[in-house]
């Protein structure tokens, strides 16, 4: 049923939407898919016949985008960088960085579909990127795509890149 679901999902992906950034993308749901995949990859490492829970866990990842609404609202209108900084800040806050218990890939994911539900709200109109670090230590952060500079499109985590991982 997960891969069902999975193929269902990256059906929609044309070869240009591969390779654009996860918080650009606007056709598949990258949240759904990627926990399409650990339901696979549950059913198959656990044996379980309980499916892993993929709405409960995307009620989460909305959880948090309200969450960050409601403690950072006026964030929201300040400069692009310190609305960025804001969310960073609440997912230290929220613990979801500071147990460096999440991979880099799903630190970036999650930062995507915060700034997914924020643009589909109204309250996010400028694209963002993420900047996925190469190296076991860094963190996934979010920046403004118009101000990135060429040295930055191999750290780009972009659609193909996220899936993959």
């Amino acid at each position: 049923e997960a891969r069902k679901s999975f193929v269902s999902q990256i059906k929609k992906l044309s070869d240009i939407e591969r390779e654009t950034s996860i918080c650009i993308n606007r056709c598949v749901d990258l949240g759904r898919t990627s926990l399409y995949i650990a339901a696979e990859d549950d059913s198959l490492i656990s044996h379980s016949s309980v499916p892993l829970p993929v709405d409960a866990f995307l009620e989460r990842l909305d959880d948090l985008s309200m969450g960050y609404c409601s403690h950072y609202n006026s964030a929201c209108r300040s400069s692009r960088e310190n609305f960025l900084e804001s969310i960073e800040k609440y997912l230290y806050v929220k613990k979801v960085l500071t147990h460096r218990s999440g991979s880099a890939v799903m630190l970036s994911l999650i930062h995507s579909e915060i700034l997914k539900m924020l643009r589909l709200w109204g309250l996010l109109d400028f694209d963002v990127e993420i900047f996925f670090p190469h190296d076991p230590h860094g963190l996934p952060r979010a920046y403004d795509k118009q101000k990135s500079k060429e040295s930055d499109q191999p750290h780009i985590m972009t659609v193909q890149m996220l899936l993959e991982e």
